[in-house]
């Protein structure tokens, strides 16, 4: 249960941007496989929840975060709606991806992983990690989400 990021993550957020500038636009995918040793490699299972935000004309779009940190937070706007379809499965990891990220092994892709879990300490908690198919829009919902860097 520790947040992973891509060695592309790093390198952007060294160099080039900001977490919002890099993520704004992509999805939180969650699977149903063996999380990744590392959020460098290869994608393992099926997306079972992609988790974009609420267009408000019956569709989604890339997820945009909100514009002023909390802290040393990234947060998803509280207005917004965040959620996707579902597939089925149980959810045991989930990725923040830019929409270019094709899931396959790569160090240039900033990527933000972490596990799943209805038990305290879960990177990302769900009341219940079993989903079951269900093609609406927004069949799921995500109430909040936030990033933290390290304290210094």
């Amino acid at each position: 249960m520790t947040i992973r990021t891509s060695t592309g993550f790093a390198a952007d957020l060294a160099v080039t941007g900001s977490m919002k500038a890099l993520m704004d636009g992509g999805s939180i995918k969650v699977y149903d496989d063996t999380e990744p040793a590392t959020a460098d490699a290869a994608e393992a299972g099926n997306v079972i929840w992609e988790i974009k935000k609420d267009d408000g004309d019956g569709g989604v779009e890339g997820l945009v975060f909100d514009a002023a940190a909390e802290g040393r937070s990234l947060v998803k706007p509280s207005a917004d709606t965040w959620g996707g379809a579902t597939g089925n499965g149980t959810a045991t990891y989930w990725r923040l991806v830019t929409s270019a990220d094709d899931g396959t092994e790569a160090t240039d892709q900033p990527r933000v992983q972490g596990s799943c879990g209805s038990t305290a300490g879960s990177d990302l908690y769900m009341s219940n990690t079993t989903l079951t198919e269900d093609a609406a829009v927004l069949a799921k919902t995500l109430a909040a989400f936030s990033m933290t860097l390290p304290a210094s």
